[in-house]
């Protein structure tokens, strides 16, 4: 973490750091690293697990309601979705509800073992599922993987982050 300023005062301190300092989670065989570029939140997953791979946000725990961005990469071909948690066990694509995917694919490469995406979506999204991505908000982030490739397979790992973009 790179600091700028750094300022006591009357026993209070202030600590001011970079807009565009990148953060990052692992969990297991998920990594997620964000941060924010102009008007973007830029994102990159690096998973180790030989199936799809995914990240969710949600201002609440709770599953339903959840912006989810699903990826699989197999013999260089990426499928990228992004979907929303209509119910428990029920996750539909932008497309299928009728709806424009707003989500910016940067890169992506794959190995024997690791698998990388970067792409970004807008800060503040235009849908009826849209999201405020602004710098200090609070999301519960979902991080899961599965041993396939096809979306519909359950996840073998799924786990919920609390964080502060």
């Amino acid at each position: 973490m790179k600091i700028l300023f750094l300022y006591a005062f009357l026993g209070g301190l202030m600590i001011f750091s970079e807009a565009n300092e990148t953060k990052k989670i692992v969990e297991k065989e998920i990594q997620f690293s964000w941060k924010f570029e102009n008007h973007f939140l830029q994102i990159e997953l690096e998973s180790k697990s030989p199936g799809w791979f995914a990240v969710g946000f949600n201002e609440s725990s709770d599953l339903k309601g959840t912006k989810l961005f699903m990826a699989s990469i197999d013999h260089g071909r990426l499928n990228l979705s992004e979907r929303q948690i209509i119910d428990i066990g029920i996750h539909k694509s932008l497309t299928e509800l009728g709806l424009t995917e707003e989500k910016t694919i940067i890169d992506f490469s794959e190995t024997k073992t690791v698998k990388f995406l970067k792409f970004k979506i807008p800060i503040q999204t235009r849908n009826k599922f849209s999201k405020d991505f602004q710098s200090g908000k609070v999301f519960h982030i979902l991080l899961a993987y599965s041993l396939e490739n096809d979306f519909s397979h359950h996840s073998i790992y799924r786990t919920s982050v609390k964080i502060v973009l």
